[in-house]
């Protein structure tokens, strides 16, 4: 636009503003030199104007960049629609830029956008009244808390890891009817209990529950899960058993082709085998390095090649 960019280069003379690098289907990207300077012109804005000025950038942002490279644009969608007060929008787009964080660990990120996407639940759950937007709310809640105590844990904060897995079972029970969120939390719980050896008999009973749900499903994926959270516990608790159990999870991975799961179990397989069998837990661990050659994942390599080192 001619104006836009005689203002721009007028702030270029001025000194006030500086090209900082050319970012993708955006061209030229522009930054005040002095962080006062920004927040003065902002708090010059009329609340009106503000809201105004955000609306349009975002939408801008939806209509000016092809959908593969809007992802990308998540974190500054969010940004935006926050400042035009459009609680909705930037809800979708702080849950997509935290589930990208998630993905590249870049862990602070998504600790915030996670924390925020709750907290719009909250203001939209005052909001809505109709029962169906109400499940909406709840399975957002859900994968927001799910993803939270994740990265808590990542992060070392157990106890907010803690407190956010044992928030999934109550909300998935008020979604009896489909048993999918019941399983995830039951699994979920079944990681907080082997904290403590008091724990393991209860964590025990859930993963079985689980088991049973997911078999009355149909869901090999959630079988296979299951059957992980039990060959592990019955593993601490120094049941035989964990073999068979381990064997059919690793079995079901090879069935529907997953292969980084197959790597996880196989590692894990070879973890439990130990000093206490030595050949046989190679065998594991040389297949799970041979089987992770084709995978591009430095956090699936990673505990492998700790494990060889050991």
């Amino acid at each position: 636009h001619p104006t836009l960019k005689s203002d721009l280069a007028a702030l270029q003379r001025a000194q006030l503003i500086q090209e900082s690098g050319r970012v993708p289907e955006l061209s030229m990207q522009y930054f005040f030199k002095s962080p006062l300077i920004r927040e003065t012109v902002y708090d010059s804005l009329l609340t009106a104007q503000r809201i105004t000025y955000h609306l349009k950038a975002a939408e801008y942002l939806e209509n000016m960049i092809s959908p593969d490279a809007l992802r990308e644009y998540d974190g500054m969608l969010a940004y935006h629609y926050r400042g035009a007060g459009n609680h909705r929008k930037e809800l979708f787009y702080t849950f997509l830029a935290a589930e990208n964080e998630h993905k590249i660990y870049a862990n602070a990120e998504a600790l915030q956008d996670y924390t925020r996407a709750l907290e719009l639940l909250d203001l939209l759950e005052n909001e809505i009244q109709l029962k169906g937007q109400n499940r909406s709310i709840q399975t957002q809640r859900f994968e927001a808390l799910n993803g939270r105590r994740q990265i808590y844990f990542r992060l070392g904060q157990l106890e907010a890891s803690r407190a956010d897995t044992q928030a999934l079972l109550p909300l998935a029970r008020q979604m009896a009817d489909d048993p999918v969120w019941l399983i995830d939390a039951l699994l979920a719980q079944t990681q907080v209990s082997r904290d403590n050896r008091q724990g393991l008999t209860p964590g025990l009973q859930m993963a079985e529950e689980a088991l049973a749900l997911a078999q009355d499903l149909g869901d090999r994926r959630r079988e296979m899960q299951s059957l992980n959270a039990i060959a592990d516990i019955r593993f601490t608790l120094n049941d035989p058993g964990w073999r068979e159990l381990a064997e059919r999870a690793l079995s079901l991975a090879r069935e529907f082709g997953d292969l980084r799961r197959e790597v996880y179990l196989l590692l894990a397989i070879s973890g439990k085998y130990g000093m206490d069998d030595l050949p046989r837990g190679r065998e594991y661990l040389q297949e799970a390095l041979a089987r992770s050659e084709t995978l591009n994942d430095k956090a699936t390599k990673l505990p492998l090649l700790q494990a060889i080192g050991q």
